[in-house]
């Protein structure tokens, strides 16, 4: 319990060690927290911790997941006294963490103990302080992929285009060597919502739906690709775009009649974007975000094979992959 004290009773000094006392009980309560809730996640296991646990805790399986994420670090309960005592800060570090390991291989927790000790990661870091140095690393990953991308593409081989399915999956698209010129996208809900989550990075969307092994190389001919997307998930779309190596290059959206500029509520809009050419698109408009307008607008200006993912069409030369 603290002392409570006048606050003209007290000196300059008496402030700042009291302060400073409140810290040190607030860090620990948060490692204490961290600490508790990952023993119970280990003694009843996952799907009681998730169902009843979280129920009768009021807090959904995600964000006490985010707590375990924090507890299983091991970067993090051995230097608990460096760093900052904030859940967001603490998080970000494990996402900081799996970066590191899977750029560096076994390095990476040396690298990562040599922010520590070049003050760079501290007990007051910021949250901004730590996602500079996600940007940091996320960047060498992206630039590193890009080449891994490119070499991929430069060195098609054994691919084909000659594709006879209709339905399919991108594993059994990769196992078989086929190739795409053309994609629509329509993304769902569910995968708008996870992979617009600030946690999920552009790498872990590529290593998980690995869209770019199916592209034809673009070295001669631009590969096209139009994804389907929310006005107010712009950004997702963006981000989701960079994950399948293309570049974006322009937007359709919704005409309005009105002479003023109008704001977007939750129209649907296109995203065109490629990989290769950069010219402007062969016409500015597309009749409606609905997938057979979008698909015909690609029937009239690009080249098969073409590849609907998410979406389901039945027009000749398409192929509609699954998840």
């Amino acid at each position: 319990m603290l002392d409570l004290y006048s606050p003209n009773q007290l000196t300059i000094e008496d402030h700042i060690i009291k302060i400073q006392s409140c810290f040190e009980t607030l860090k620990q309560s948060i490692f204490n927290t961290v600490i508790s809730i990952k023993e119970c996640r280990d003694q009843f296991g996952e799907e009681v911790f998730e169902k009843d646990i979280s129920e009768r805790l009021g807090m959904s399986p995600s964000y006490l997941n985010r707590w375990v994420s924090i507890g299983n670090s091991d970067f993090i309960m051995n230097n608990q006294q460096y760093l900052p005592h904030t859940f967001s800060s603490l998080y970000f570090i494990t996402q900081l963490e799996k970066k590191y390991n899977d750029f560096y291989g076994n390095e990476g927790s040396e690298r990562l103990q040599r922010l520590v000790n070049r003050g760079e990661i501290s007990s007051k870091s910021q949250q901004n302080q730590i996602k500079d140095l996600l940007k940091v690393i996320d960047d060498r990953i992206k630039r590193q992929s890009k080449k891994n991308r490119e070499d991929n593409v430069l060195n098609f081989s054994g691919g084909t285009t000659e594709v006879s399915i209709k339905t399919t999956s991108l594993s059994e698209c990769i196992h078989n060597g086929y190739r795409f010129r053309s994609f629509v996208i329509d993304l769902p809900n569910e995968l708008i919502s996870r992979w617009g989550n600030e946690g999920v990075f552009e790498e872990d969307i590529e290593n998980e739906f690995p869209l770019h092994k199916i592209r034809t190389p673009s070295n001669d001919q631009s590969v096209q690709c139009l994804l389907i997307v929310p006005s107010k998930k712009i950004e997702v779309g963006l981000k989701i775009i960079n994950s399948f190596g293309f570049r974006f290059r322009d937007i359709f959206v919704p005409q309005s009649n009105s002479k003023n500029l109008v704001r977007l509520s939750n129209e649907k809009v296109i995203l065109r974007c490629e990989r290769g050419g950069g010219h402007n698109p062969p016409s500015d408009f597309i009749k409606s975000t609905e997938i057979e307008d979008v698909t015909d607008w690609i029937d009239d200006h690009f080249d098969s094979p073409k590849c609907c993912v998410f979406g389901q069409i039945d027009k000749e030369d398409w192929v509609c992959l699954t998840k």
